[in-house]
């Protein structure tokens, strides 16, 4: 079972993970470590390392760019960001660290989205696919 989503591409690029789906706005200045990969999610350490993050939006301040930047460097960032509304923030951020960043070009329901478990970003289609199985993708 997949869901195909036409996306605006923010950030060029192609990537192909497991998919994390965070229900809300994330702090990448406090929470998001650019040492661990992880964000700190009401409690609860989610490792983003090499995953596909899905977020409703950042929020915080401007040095939230460079920490994602940081996590670049680290080799503990996201393969790709599917966010809702991005950002002056965050895309200068996925800019900086060449991080894929898409936006979906219509309304997904996070609750609904969070039963898939592999997502790709699609460069060449412009497009968002979210899978069961990564071999379905």
């Amino acid at each position: 079972m997949q869901r195909i989503v036409k996306a605006k591409i923010i950030v060029e690029g192609n990537a192909e993970s497991e998919l994390v789906v965070i229900r809300h706005p994330v702090s990448l200045l406090g929470e998001f470590n650019p040492n661990q990969g992880t964000i700190l999610s009401f409690g609860v350490k989610i490792v983003v390392k090499n995953k596909i993050i899905l977020i409703p939006s950042i929020r915080g301040s401007t040095v939230g760019s460079y920490v994602l930047y940081a996590a670049k460097e680290n080799n503990t960032a996201p393969s790709g960001i599917i966010a809702l509304s991005p950002d002056p923030i965050l895309i200068t951020g996925a800019v900086i660290s060449n991080i894929p960043l898409y936006q979906p070009l219509e309304k997904i329901n996070l609750e609904e989205i969070s039963k898939y478990n592999y997502a790709c970003l699609d460069q060449k289609n412009s497009s968002i696919v979210f899978s069961m199985n990564k071999t379905q993708i």
